[in-house]
């Protein structure tokens, strides 16, 4: 990932038996967005025009292969 910093920062935080429900929760939940940002990142993509109901135009993105995703559960030990 390219924030090793924080990715290690938000680790630790995860891993300190003193963290407090509230903060775990945020970070996890910081963590599995950057890990869903970094995915999204890897899709193969390219540029994509479209008009807005408002008539305006758009200058977006359109991925160009379809996208599979296999869930794999976590095993903690």
């Amino acid at each position: 990932m390219y924030i090793e910093a924080d990715k290690q920062g938000i680790m630790t935080i995860l891993r300190d038996q003193r963290t407090t429900r509230g903060d775990f929760i945020f970070y996890a939940d910081r963590l599995s967005t950057l890990i869903v940002e970094k995915a999204l990142e890897l899709i193969p993509h390219c540029p994509k025009n479209v008009q807005t109901p408002l008539k305006l135009d758009f200058e977006g993105v359109t991925q160009t292969n379809d996208v599979r995703c296999i869930s794999s559960p976590v095993v903690w030990r």
